[in-house]
């Protein structure tokens, strides 16, 4: 019984995060500014292909990427997406 109660309290916290989550990838939506934008506006020439040039692909999500962010080791990424996962992924092996 008491590990019946342990699943309900994390199945309802996972559905709080995921919800979460969502709510930041929206209002984030709302505020988003392309990657070439950026670059403008840090002073990159958008003609500069060493700048935007795609190193690694990640694949995992079966949704639209709503969320990336370095994690506080700096070698690894998190990801959320439409999805509804959150991805850590190795920053150096791209998995």
């Amino acid at each position: 019984m008491v590990a019946d109660n342990r699943k309900e309290e994390l199945k309802s916290k996972v559905a709080r995060l995921q919800h979460e989550v969502q709510e930041l990838s929206t209002s984030r939506l709302a505020n988003f500014e392309g990657l070439e934008a950026i670059a403008s506006r840090l002073g990159f020439k958008s003609g500069n292909d060493s700048i935007l040039k795609t190193r690694r692909v990640l694949k995992g999500h079966f949704g639209k990427v709503y969320s990336m962010s370095w994690a506080g080791s700096g070698k690894e990424l998190v990801s959320a997406s439409q999805d509804g996962k959150l991805i850590v992924w190795d920053a150096m092996l791209g998995t």
